[in-house]
């Protein structure tokens, strides 16, 4: 176990190092690396594009393809599909929520406010003493039955539903980059699942790493924002680090679905 353990760590260490420099080991890396540069000072039009773009990188990357750098003139497509995946998240998000809206139960806000108001109650009783005893502890029963424990539901509901999602949601998205079927690719619960707890460790270690490739995005702008004259570059590095790394390590997840489950590309599918 142990060996195994190193094993895999030693694997996406070295996924982590490889991500930010792979795209530059393809030949036709600087016809098709331009359109980053571009996208990064474009508002909201990158996030949108830059999610379609990823989804092409992970699908070339999990079919093994030879050219694996998605082509500027597709952009029209990437478009297209990454606002199809922000709308697909959207939706996972407003899961929750209409959970809580069909219960009455409270949101981060609402038990936010019982948590003050418990401070407040709390501090006229044992400090201000303006309660008695008995009728701290009626009003604290009477919040607590009707207030308290609907929103503590609500916040294991928000959190827990997240920790599930992420990567359900993941795993799903990068069925969806191999087949081109996105409703389908959510619809393949038991499969999705099969595939968490098949790849369990490999997917928390992936993440982990994410959590590193954030701090390090992090003090790349911090040294260019401290140099003045990198200023301009933040928006590249910030946005070029964040999309391809994860496009890369979500493509070798991809790689490991297509070898683990014998896909076949469909007929279909364009690989150009």
């Amino acid at each position: 176990m142990s060996e195994s353990l190193s094993q895999k760590l030693k694997n996406e260490a070295q996924a982590f190092f490889v991500a930010p420099v792979y795209p530059f080991l393809q030949k036709d890396w600087p016809v098709k690396m331009w359109l980053f540069i571009a996208l990064s000072y474009v508002p909201v039009i990158n996030l949108i594009v830059a999610r379609g773009w990823r989804m092409e990188y992970i699908r070339r990357l999990g079919w093994r393809l030879d050219r694996v750098l998605p082509a500027p003139k597709d952009s029209l497509r990437f478009f297209a599909n990454g606002l199809l995946l922000w709308i697909a998240r959207g939706a996972f998000l407003l899961v929750p929520v209409f959970i809580i809206a069909t219960f009455g139960l409270g949101g981060w806000k609402d038990l936010w406010d019982d948590i003050r108001f418990l401070f407040q109650l709390s501090m006229d009783f044992f400090w201000r003493r303006k309660l008695a005893g008995g009728e701290y502890l009626h009003q604290l029963w009477v919040f607590t039955k009707s207030e308290f424990i609907a929103n503590i539901l609500a916040f294991l509901i928000e959190n827990i539903y997240l920790v599930v999602y992420v990567p359900i949601y993941r795993i799903g998205m990068i069925r969806f980059a191999l087949t081109g079927s996105l409703i389908k690719s959510h619809a393949q619960i038991l499969k999705n699942l099969r595939f968490l707890f098949r790849n369990f460790l490999d997917i928390l270690l992936m993440y982990t790493f994410n959590i590193f490739n954030f701090i390090v995005i992090f003090l790349v702008d911090l040294l260019l924002t401290l140099s003045v004259v990198g200023v301009p570059l933040i928006p590249i590095v910030t946005f070029y680090m964040y999309y391809w790394n994860t496009g890369y390590e979500y493509g070798l997840l991809a790689r490991t679905m297509v070898e683990q489950e014998g896909m076949a590309p469909r007929p279909e599918m364009s690989f150009g």
